[in-house]
């Protein structure tokens, strides 16, 4: 398969990348840093763009399979007050670039907890964490209301981990959270239910939680 990455170079990308190069896919990544990206291969291609502005973005998505959305923000500190757009801007100039190439698969990260009971809403939104989760959630909602014409997939794990596959099997849930499961999940652990995901073509225009079973 051609697999484009946007944020191929963060933590669960740059695993994302391995795996996808290791099935022996063909992956174009799309970063802001190219020097950054830490794999070689001679089915990988790297270019740099500016991840808001479909007009350079759609070009390389010509010919492509699916879309593997990676990206994330940047740490914010406990004192920044300001609202997070992040997760829906980068997505609405990827979606812009999908609809100018004919692109149709898209399979993008989330989190556990982006729904979140009322009486934890407005303490959660008082912290970062809060409002990345409230611009996560934004983003679910658009691809479910306005993305139709998208064979779009959410996967949302719990906690993530620098870790590699940990090889149990990944558990499955349409609520927030996987019940029964470890509140930590290692990225190789993501980056092997993103490729499943697209290889199979499970969970279409779904939200998935994901997560990895507690010992007994």
């Amino acid at each position: 398969m051609k697999l484009i990455i946007f944020g191929a170079t963060g933590p669960t990308g740059q695993f994302v990348v391995k795996q996808a190069l290791g099935k022996g896919h063909h992956v174009k990544a799309l970063v802001r840093n190219p020097d950054s990206l830490t794999s070689s291969n001679a089915r990988l291609s790297v270019s740099k763009v500016n991840i808001f502005r479909s007009e350079e973005l759609h070009p390389h998505l010509n010919g492509s399979d699916a879309i593997i959305s990676c990206l994330g923000t940047r740490k914010l500190s406990l004192f920044d007050r300001s609202k997070i757009t992040f997760y829906t801007d980068s997505l609405q100039s990827i979606l812009d670039s999908m609809r100018m190439s004919g692109t149709k698969r898209l399979v993008c990260l989330s989190s556990w907890g982006t729904k979140r009971p009322p009486v934890l809403e407005k303490t959660m939104r008082l912290f970062p964490v809060g409002r990345l989760l409230d611009n996560m959630l934004e983003m679910e909602v658009y691809l479910e209301d306005h993305c139709c014409d998208i064979d779009y997939t959410v996967i949302k794990p719990a906690g993530l981990l620098d870790k590699a596959p940990s090889g149990l099997p990944i558990l499955t849930s349409h609520q927030e959270r996987v019940q029964g499961c470890k509140m930590v999940l290692s990225r190789g652990d993501v980056a092997r239910f993103v490729l499943q995901c697209v290889e199979q073509g499970t969970w279409v225009k779904s939200r998935v939680s994901i997560g990895v079973k507690t010992w007994t």
